[in-house]
Formats: C-alpha cells, structure tokens, sequence
C-alpha cells in the first residue's frame, strides 16, 4: 500500500475556529486513555498506549463534539518518533484522524488540520501528513488546510514509515 506524503510548516493565524463548532484537546496517559464521551475498547486503549510509549507521552488528540456531546472528529498529533523515519527532531505528524460519515464535507476535518498547525507552541514548526493514495477526500482536506504534497512513502514490514521518493524539503 502507497502513501503520499504531505507537509506544511506551522504558523500563527488568527480566527481559525469555525463558529459552529469547538475544536478541544486531549492527552492521553496510562490513567487516562479515554475521552469521558468514548466507549472504552480494548484495541483504543492499546493503540493509546503504544502511542503514548512511541512518544513518551508527547501524543495528542484533537476532537470535535457534535450538539449531543458525540465525538464526530479525531485528530493526532504525534511528535518525532522512531515510526516515521523521514521525521527529524522536533517535526510533527498529524493522524490518524477520523470524521464521522454524517459530518463529512461540512469543513471539519480542514479546520481542524489549520487549527493544529496554528497553535503558538507549534510555530515555525514542520507537520507531516501520511494518506493513502486512493482516499481522495482526505486528500482534498489536507489540501485545503494548506498542506502541500512533498513524496510518497510506504510502510515496512518493521510498521515504520519511509520516504520512497520526493524531497520532504521542496
């Protein structure tokens, strides 16, 4: 399976909230894996804690609720980590992330992405984007959040991501 890869650098922008939704944040830890609007599952937890192992607690999930409390939206945010092996010191990578079908095509998933890369912690710093080459949704929204189309890569047998081609400093 092949990936692209998407970048874009971050920078503070003013007013990048969409009015009819809150954009929150989460980070998750040993003693608190869920989100008080989750069901709590066994394989969210592991692969909440192998995160939180892979980046020594430096993981985060941005979320958007629907009117009723419902999780609609879920983004990651993962700092340097040995599973993305294009990634230098101090780089991000934004996913998985999840908008639920009924919400889909509404702006979400792109104000989000701009809301992450506009924080004033994160300024001046470089985020990455791994899609599958065939999810063209996705793609149209990474787009639109401002991130620009940098290589492909693919995934090892080892589970770690790598640049096949393509300059990550075009």
């Amino acid at each position: 399976m092949s990936y692209y890869l998407y970048k874009k650098n971050g920078s503070k922008i003013e007013n990048v909230t969409d009015d009819f939704f809150e954009i929150r944040s989460f980070v998750p830890h040993p003693f608190k894996i869920f989100l008080a609007q989750e069901k709590k599952n066994l394989k969210t937890a592991l692969a909440r804690l192998n995160f939180w192992c892979l980046t020594y607690g430096k993981a985060k999930i941005y979320y958007v609720l629907s009117e009723n409390d419902k999780i609609i939206h879920t983004s990651y945010l993962i700092p340097t980590c040995r599973k993305f092996a294009f990634m230098k010191k101090d780089e991000f990578q934004i996913g998985p992330c999840f908008t639920d079908k009924q919400f889909r095509g509404k702006g979400i998933y792109p104000a989000v992405l701009r809301h992450i890369t506009s924080q004033n912690e994160y300024e001046g710093k470089m985020f990455y984007m791994l899609v599958f080459t065939e999810n063209l949704p996705s793609i149209k929204g990474i787009e639109k959040a401002g991130f620009k189309r940098c290589g492909n890569a693919k995934k090892t047998n080892a589970k770690r991501y790598v640049l096949l081609h393509g300059d990550e400093n075009e």
